[in-house]
């Protein structure tokens, strides 16, 4: 009995088994198809996370060879209207010195007209007093033919000359008319130079905030203020290039303290610096000196000029050479008093403190070069 019972559960177990095999044959190639569109969708997020990665790549490529070019076009935009910004200044301050003397000569006009109004007064009342007594009655009075003759010529003449009082009474009225339209005319045009001064005022003030804008944001993307410093010490690299390899310098030698270029605080000094960004100290190879919008940058010592241009991210700069391997930076400018090739003079203006190059205010930096390399411009001062 127990032997049957354990063959019918055999074979009870054999038909399940039988069963269970039929019922998993499908799913195989289920299972299968699944896989396979599992890693077809894990490929494509894939290619597009990498697709995706490549066009970030290219923006941020993009975006650091551009910021140069956009710090020099906004840059080279302000100077234009600086430029502009001046010729308006001296031709309004031509025009209000033309009204001076406007109001001087119509005041000078004034006085004359109000003289010659009296003496035609006077002599009115003069041709009064005189009654009815008439021109004709004088000639006809006279004694003799001589007599006539001269009192016919001398009254020729007070005619001549009453003619020409009131003619001068007309003609100056008219110069004083014409001399009020001109001041007027002149009020005008110095009343629209001012407003184009305003609106060219304010065109730069935006465009300088444009740039100091654009730069934060670039100093805050670690890739693009990592790319910009890079730039700073590569122009730096090709400065002391440069000056190792200069010929024709300065023949003299500087032995003097230098000068400081321009009155005002040192708002950042010589040495190594951390950025918060980046997260590492980098050479900071001169001072920044604070200083007022076209204030002048006066020649740290006597020397040639070597340089006077666009240096990147220094912006305009010039460069000095004083002769013994010694040399003197001035960057970030807003315009030049000086060419290549000319010998200056310790404190003669050379050029204009400004915000050019990668700077977000005015300021100087300035250099001190030894045999090319930086040193602390205070130790030399």
């Amino acid at each position: 009995m127990m032997t049957t019972t354990r063959y019918g559960l055999l074979a009870l177990a054999g038909i399940l088994a039988a069963l269970l095999a039929l019922a998993a044959a499908p799913a195989a190639p289920a299972e299968a198809a699944q896989s396979r569109a599992s890693a077809l969708q894990r490929q494509r997020e894939i290619l597009s996370r990498r697709e995706s990665l490549a066009r970030k790549i290219r923006k941020l490529r993009s975006e650091q060879a551009s910021v140069s070019g956009q710090v020099k076009e906004l840059d080279e935009r302000a100077a234009e209207l600086d430029a502009s910004l001046l010729k308006l200044t001296r031709e309004l301050k031509r025009k209000q010195e033309e009204l001076g003397t406007i109001k001087k000569n119509l005041a000078q006009l004034e006085a004359e007209l109000e003289r010659r109004k009296q003496m035609v007064a006077n002599r009115v009342t003069t041709v009064y007093m005189q009654g009815e007594m008439t021109y004709l009655d004088l000639l006809f009075n006279a004694e003799d033919f001589r007599e006539f003759i001269n009192r016919a010529f001398y009254l020729n003449l007070i005619f001549e000359k009453d003619e020409e009082l009131y003619n001068s009474v007309r003609q100056k009225k008219a110069e004083v008319a014409e001399s009020k339209r001109q001041m007027e005319a002149a009020i005008a045009a110095i009343a629209t130079d001012r407003e184009k001064l305003q609106a060219q005022s304010l065109e730069i003030s935006r465009l300088r905030e444009q740039k100091a804008s654009f730069l934060r944001a670039v100093m805050r993307d670690k890739a693009l203020a990592e790319q910009q410093y890079k730039e700073l010490e590569e122009q730096s690299r090709q400065i002391a290039a440069f000056l190792r390899s200069l010929k024709g310098g300065y023949t003299g030698k500087w032995t003097s303290k230098f000068l400081k270029p321009v009155e005002g605080r040192v708002s950042s000094g010589y040495g190594m610096r951390y950025h918060p960004i980046l997260h590492y100290v980098r050479m900071h190879t001169g001072i920044d000196i604070s200083a007022p919008y076209g204030t002048p940058i006066k020649a740290g010592g006597d020397g040639k000029v070597v340089y006077v241009g666009w240096r990147g991210g220094y912006g305009k700069t010039v460069i000095i050479d004083h002769g013994g391997g010694l040399a003197t930076l001035y960057a970030h400018c807003s315009g030049y008093a000086v060419s290549v090739g000319q010998i200056v003079h310790a404190g003669q203006t050379i050029a204009y403190v400004g915000s050019t190059g990668l700077s977000t205010g005015n300021h100087v930096h300035f250099e001190v070069r030894r045999h090319g390399n930086p040193v602390d411009p205070m130790s030399v001062m």
